[in-house]
C-alpha cells in the first residue's frame, strides 16, 4: 500500500512539472517574440484621444480614424446615437493589422482601435462637422 502511495504521488508530481513547464515556455515564448513584427506601428496614446480630435476639429479636419484587419475597420462606440455623415473620409493607423501573432503586437492593435474608437466618437460629436 505505501509503495502504491509513492508512485501515485511521483505521478501527480511529474504532471505538476510538466505544468510548470509547459506554463514558463508559454511565458518564454511571449518574452521572445519578434517584436519587429510590429515595428512599422507608431502606437497611440489612448488618453490623447479626445485632445487629438479636437485639436483635428479646430483644423477642420473631420476624417475618422480606421484600423486595419480583414477588412478596414472604422471604430465607433455601439451606442453612439450621433447624426450620420453625408460622406465619410478616413485615415487608417499606420501599422494596424489583424495579421499579427505576437501578443505585444496584438495589444497594440486593440490600443489602436479603442483610441480611433474614442477619437471618431469626438469627431462625429462636433457640431461644426454637419456645417
Amino acid at each position: 500500500m505505501g509503495v502504491q502511495i509513492v508512485r501515485r504521488f511521483l505521478h501527480i508530481l511529474g504532471g505538476l512539472t510538466l505544468i510548470i513547464i509547459v506554463m514558463a515556455g508559454v511565458r518564454l515564448g511571449v518574452l521572445f517574440y519578434d517584436n519587429s513584427e510590429c515595428s512599422s506601428f507608431k502606437g497611440v496614446d489612448i488618453d490623447a484621444a479626445v485632445s487629438d480630435a479636437q485639436n483635428a476639429i479646430a483644423k477642420g479636419d473631420f476624417r475618422l480614424l480606421a484600423v486595419n484587419g480583414y477588412a478596414t475597420e472604422v471604430p465607433v462606440p455601439r451606442n453612439f446615437g450621433g447624426a450620420a455623415p453625408k460622406s465619410i473620409e478616413v485615415s487608417v493607423i499606420e501599422g494596424t493589422s489583424d495579421a499579427y501573432s505576437n501578443p505585444r503586437c496584438i495589444e497594440l492593435n486593440d490600443r489602436a482601435r479603442r483610441y480611433a474608437e474614442i477619437y471618431n466618437k469626438e469627431i462625429l460629436s462636433a457640431p461644426e462637422r454637419l456645417k
